[in-house]
């Protein structure tokens, strides 16, 4: 019921539709039902799968697709909600090429200080279940989220906000891109040792054949500091960075050198003609 909750809150081309919501008659009694739209595709944990070395095109679809995940994200921040387990195998990528998040399930009212329901209208047959009969939220311990994705804030706190899906689309899109999580592992005790230490991997500077943007990389590192302080102001903040990495003139870290290089080249060209023009 939470996240038919959430999800009936947001009308956006990159969050999954809610189209209904009642009950049902199972063996243990009245269960909740959601009919949701059907996504015909795959995740975008198995799209990473698929494409182990990067090559320009491939990096760039890659961006584009987690673009439209953060649109999606976006929009639910409008909406006044915070998603709290954003990760690869909770965004659907339709075969039409449309990217949609769901799994709203740890949702949360921006500005709620616990985890209570979100106080949507839905229909009267899906009343609250009792709390033996829930559904089991994604938890370790008293933690909601999932390690090797979920912001320091989540594990350690302060306060949750629209912050800590940026870090969790960061994390994400730079397992995406390098093929390893930027801090520690998806084991509890160890990503959270990651995160108290600060522990950001340094990514290669190659992903296959191709290199990263480094407005890419700037993006990401912003996107995954430790205080959210340091973060991206918004979603849209920071879609505007990362869509600066789809430009034909972005600069890489080779491309960066060489222009150094010729600039060097060249004002040691205009000294030696000045020098002999002098002479």
């Amino acid at each position: 019921k939470q996240e038919a909750q959430a999800m009936a809150k947001v009308a956006h081309p990159n969050v999954v539709n809610v189209y209904e919501v009642g009950e049902y008659a199972s063996p243990r009694g009245r269960s909740i039902f959601i009919a949701m739209e059907f996504v015909a595709g795959q995740s975008l944990e198995q799209w990473r799968i698929q494409h182990g070395r990067h090559t320009a095109a491939s990096l760039d679809e890659c961006l584009r697709l987690y673009l439209q995940a953060a649109a999606g994200l976006s929009a639910a921040h409008g909406s006044g909600l915070i998603h709290r387990d954003f990760k690869p195998s909770n965004v659907l990528l339709g075969n039409e090429g449309r990217v949609r998040v769901l799994d709203f399930g740890l949702a949360r009212a921006t500005g709620s200080s616990s985890d209570e329901d979100l106080n949507l209208s839905l229909p009267a047959s899906a009343k609250e279940p009792p709390r033996s009969s829930r559904p089991r939220l994604t938890a370790v311990g008293t933690i909601l989220g999932t390690p090797g994705y979920m912001a320091p804030e989540q594990i350690f706190g302060p306060e949750v906000d629209a912050r800590s899906d940026q870090f969790s689309l960061c994390a994400s899109l730079y397992e995406a891109i390098y093929h390893i999580l930027p801090y520690g592992s998806d084991e509890l005790e160890e990503y959270a040792d990651s995160l108290l230490h600060s522990s950001l991997r340094p990514p290669p500077n190659r992903t296959g054949p191709v290199e990263v943007p480094l407005v890419v990389q700037s993006a990401l590192r912003r996107g995954l500091s430790i205080n959210p302080a340091d973060r991206f102001p918004s979603m849209e903040a920071l879609i505007a960075e990362l869509s600066k990495g789809l430009r034909a003139d972005a600069d890489t870290q080779s491309a960066r050198r060489l222009k150094q290089i010729l600039v060097a080249v060249i004002a040691t060209s205009l000294i030696v003609i000045s020098a002999s023009i002098l002479w």
